[in-house]
């Protein structure tokens, strides 16, 4: 049977192509169906030459994946005429951990999922930015508010950035009646991308331009935000731009609550903290000390978030130098995975995750497997079953060590409930 245009796609890693005809609005559901049940002459469906080619991750790869299984769960298992399934493929091309974990459900898993569901574990990106669109259009602030609050600022970054700064165009589209909370959600999202308002999508159109055309003719707050630069804002204070746009009563009443902490991209996140040094250096003993000491101050979980000037949290540099298997090392990865699941996927500013740095430098078999794991699925396992697969010890390593190691457990489970107490 002869390749169709998905084939021919996804061979090319012409990734947007696929997107767009998947998402189509008058798109034929049932031709599309049957194109991601075709078979090439090599007995390969779309899926495997997804998997032969996704050795890089980006979003709308994600996005992509999803669809496609969506399309065809069956397609999980179905073998080419080498006898290679989806996922066999992707481990032996390398593909990027997050289609290698999509390709590891089975259809029954998938089925159970369903669409939703999978995107939101394996597409995130994509699935807020279709979620936050949702919300934009219908003029609900307080939902937008409420992404930003409650999802690590990276995810948020990420969403805002997708498909070149779209929902900043959506909220200038949008914005015809001033509220305090439009306005607050506008300054929100370009503190956290400010290169958005110079963003410019295939009609020439920045969000400042849309705004202003007649269609739309936002109101003159939101017009008077979208006209900062990017520069202006990487160079003041998230409260200063509050006071200068919004009134002051507003500002007051709420400013405790709504500072957002994260600097803006620009500013200074060279934070190099103990824990940046010690992995550096192959200390695996003194995280375990400072994690078990009494007087750990508040900044200790935030450590595990902070980046340095190559954009690596802690996570990096461990994955860096854990070549060599020691008791201590899988207890310190899985601690730091428990307080931050994020950094599973975060990228340093060579695009590298903690997973990629693992595999290129040789780190132990217990390391890659812990790093292998979804943000999604290791909140799901939690500390102490993530301890039990990657950090198993001797009977008496524990006797040797019971006091430390209880003073750990109990330390991580508080953390991870997030709650703080004196130990």
């Amino acid at each position: 049977m002869p390749s169709n245009d998905h084939h021919k796609w996804l061979k090319k890693r012409d990734w947007p192509a696929v997107r767009d005809v998947m998402l189509d609005p008058d798109r034929d559901d049932d031709l599309i169906m049957r194109k991601y049940k075709d078979r090439d002459e090599h007995g390969r469906l779309p899926h495997h030459w997804m998997a032969a080619k996704a050795q890089t991750h980006t979003h709308t790869l994600a996005t992509v994946g999803v669809e496609s299984i969506w399309l065809n769960y069956e397609a999980l298992t179905t073998r080419d005429k080498e006898g290679k399934t989806p996922i066999d493929i992707a481990r032996r091309s390398g593909a990027c951990a997050e289609i290698i974990g999509l390709l590891s459900l089975t259809p029954e898993k998938a089925h159970s999922l369903g669409g939703e569901g999978m995107f939101r574990l394996y597409a995130p990106v994509g699935y807020w930015k279709d979620e936050m669109a949702g919300w934009i259009k219908s003029r609900s602030w307080a939902d937008c508010h409420k992404l930003i609050d409650e999802h690590d600022d990276e995810l948020v970054r990420e969403v805002l950035k997708f498909d070149k700064s779209d929902l900043l165009r959506d909220i200038a589209c949008c914005s015809q009646a001033y509220s305090d909370s439009l306005v607050f959600l506008a300054l929100r999202m370009i503190h956290r991308h400010p290169l958005s308002l110079q963003a410019i999508n295939p009609q020439g159109y920045t969000p400042l331009k849309m705004a202003e055309h007649p269609q739309f003719n936002a109101c003159q707050e939101i017009v008077n935000v979208l006209r900062l630069t990017p520069e202006y804002i990487s160079s003041n204070s998230f409260p200063t731009l509050l006071r200068q746009h919004l009134p002051k009563q507003f500002v007051d009443d709420h400013l405790s609550s709504i500072v957002d902490a994260s600097p803006a991209p620009g500013a200074s996140t060279t934070l190099d903290n103990q824990h940046h040094e010690w992995f550096k250096k192959r200390d695996w003993t003194a995280p375990v000390r400072a994690m078990t000491d009494p007087d750990r101050n508040e900044d200790f979980e935030r450590s595990f978030k902070e980046r340095d000037e190559h954009g690596r949290l802690p996570h990096h540099w461990l994955a860096e130098n854990a070549q060599t298997h020691t008791h201590g090392l899988p207890e310190v990865g899985v601690v730091s995975i428990t307080l931050n699941p994020e950094a599973l996927t975060t990228r340093d500013n060579n695009g590298e995750t903690p997973l990629d740095i693992a595999r290129r430098s040789g780190a132990c078999a217990e390391i890659i497997g812990l790093l292998s794991l979804t943000p999604e699925e290791a909140r799901s396992l939690g500390f102490m079953e993530m301890l039990r697969l990657y950090a198993p010890v001797s009977d008496s390593y524990i006797m040797t060590n019971m006091k430390m190691i209880g003073t750990l457990l109990l330390t991580l489970l508080v953390l991870w409930y997030g709650s703080r107490i004196l130990v």
